[in-house]
């Protein structure tokens, strides 16, 4: 009998970096199979997050990147996000950690 490591890990890291089968399949799909061969449905915040996962953006990059994403109209929302800009990039920030925890959950984190 053997045993074997997925290539994922379990925490989110300083620098968060996607598995890269997760990177490669998420422009074309919503629907992403894990290293531990799970398929898991991705919403549309984690799907624009994770190709930013390059492990060299730290999160406050991301976060940024995200909120730049929501100004330019590519990323919205179901509810809207609040309008004054402090409550809007802690609103941003909630859901890039959320995304990312979710994310190393599903086993979709390398870094």
């Amino acid at each position: 009998l053997g045993t074997w490591q997925p290539p994922c890990v379990a925490e989110v890291s300083e620098r968060p970096r996607a598995s890269a089968w997760a990177a490669f399949c998420v422009p074309s799909t919503e629907r992403v199979t894990t290293a531990r061969h799970a398929v898991v449905a991705l919403e549309g915040f984690s799907q624009a997050l994770l190709p930013l996962l390059d492990g060299q953006r730290d999160h406050a990059a991301l976060e940024a990147a995200m909120l730049d994403q929501l100004a330019k109209g590519t990323l919205s929302f179901e509810s809207p996000p609040p309008a004054e800009p402090a409550a809007r990039k802690s609103f941003v920030a909630d859901r890039v950690h959320e995304a990312l925890a979710s994310l190393a959950r599903h086993g979709l984190l390398a870094g």
